[in-house]
């Protein structure tokens, strides 16, 4: 019942087809919009498996496989990876005085504005509720403070009654793991340090910070 496409049928000579020819036509239309909402299907079913289904960005099995593909590179080039947890700070008074939609909103349009400052080699990648990873490759450990910058910038001009602020955690490979879940795990402790230090503010693993 729904249009997926047309097919244009040339002859060589002129006139209309007969009812034998119509058929053929139809038939072939039949099995080719059948082939088509078959693929659209599996598409769909692919962007579900590996997207959020609210910002569209990609979601905890496509983050892992973006950083396992960006650690193997970082070996063979031999430069540094930047993990980064960001949880946004003042959420929970959004949903709580303006509601849920409210609140979905927001983490769509703060989606769209962390993705604006970030590299296309980067990954922006939404955990579950108010929480987003940010796998960056850096020339150097230093450079990570930048990006942060960036992000805490970007989250900063939300258009919003509320403030809004993200507290960022960073470990960076190689230095605080060479894998995904220690390198998850330390962002997730320095995201904690860096909202026991007042929030809206980056803070980089350290084990002797308290």
């Amino acid at each position: 019942g729904n249009t997926v496409g047309a097919i244009t049928v040339c002859h060589r000579h002129a006139g209309q087809p007969n009812s034998q020819q119509l058929d053929v036509m139809k038939r072939l239309a039949d099995l080719a919009a059948l082939t088509v909402s078959h693929a659209n299907f599996l598409e769909e079913l692919e962007s579900h498996a590996f997207h959020d289904g609210l910002t569209g960005l990609p979601n905890r099995r496509l983050l892992s496989d973006r950083l396992r593909h960006q650690l193997g590179l970082a070996r063979r080039t031999h430069r540094p990876v930047a993990v980064m947890l960001l949880d946004v700070d003042g959420f929970k008074q959004v949903n709580d005085e303006r509601g849920h939609d409210e609140g979905d909103q927001l983490l769509c349009r703060l989606s769209a504005q962390l993705a604006g400052v970030l590299r296309p080699g980067d990954t922006l990648a939404r955990l579950g509720g108010d929480e987003f990873v940010v796998i960056a490759g850096i020339a150097r450990s230093g450079d990570a403070a930048a990006v942060a910058e960036k992000l805490l910038a970007a989250a900063a001009r939300m258009p919003s009654e509320l403030p809004v602020g993200l507290s960022i955690g960073i470990s960076l490979f190689p230095d605080h793991g060479d894998s995904e879940r220690p390198l998850l795990h330390r962002a997730d402790r320095a995201m904690y340090q860096a909202k026991e230090h007042g929030k809206n503010r980056w803070c980089i693993y350290s084990p002797a910070r308290p």
